[in-house]
């Protein structure tokens, strides 16, 4: 076993016995060859700001405690981008309000963007970067996007999309907004990231 993997199973074991994992605010675990799942209850974790496990060979679904528990509401970079996850995106997300970062770029994710990121309240709050391309996701893209006043990246390239409103009217809202990709979806008519 590596010290990484030792990392990981001492954090998660932690949390699993209830125990203050402060040590653990940053959990950062790039490319460092994991496998499996992610364990549920990595989100018992207390006070985690960072976890970046992106690079590896995690499958299954992303479990969703992540949002969920209120010990990971302090997350603010959250980086599973990637693996090999599948399912959809779990609408505890939306509770993820401390968020700035979200990258699940390059897994199998599929379904529908969670209604969890059109609430008032939810994770729009201070997103400044949402990277989600390359999966299969479907749908429309929330419109709630343009509302995302903190954005300055969003990529959501290379997935299955449908456009489900005026996109260049949300995106001209979004005055911070540097970096945006929408290539690679199934817009009738075709749009794109031009305000």
């Amino acid at each position: 076993r590596s010290e990484d993997t030792v990392e990981w199973k001492l954090c998660t074991k932690k949390a699993q016995k209830g125990r203050n994992a402060g040590e653990c605010n940053e959990l950062n675990l790039a490319n460092k060859g994991l496998e499996g799942t992610i364990p549920s209850a990595i989100a018992r974790i207390k006070n985690l700001q960072l976890l970046d496990l992106s690079g590896n060979k995690l499958q299954g679904p992303i479990p969703p405690t992540i949002g969920e528990d209120p010990r990971f509401r302090h997350l603010q970079i959250l980086k599973l981008n990637d693996n090999q996850l599948t399912g959809n995106i779990p609408s505890s997300f939306g509770m993820l309000t401390n968020c700035h970062t979200l990258i699940l770029a390059g897994n199998k994710l599929s379904g529908e963007v969670p209604l969890g990121f059109q609430a008032n309240n939810g994770i729009r709050a201070d997103i400044q970067k949402l990277d989600l391309s390359g999966n299969q996701l479907t749908g429309p893209i929330p419109a709630a996007i343009g509302h995302f006043d903190n954005l300055k990246v969003l990529n959501l390239s290379n997935n299955m999309f449908s456009v489900g409103f005026n996109l260049h009217a949300h995106l001209a809202q979004l005055d911070n907004l540097r970096v945006c990709d929408v290539s690679g979806n199934q817009f009738h008519p075709p749009a794109d990231c031009q305000r």
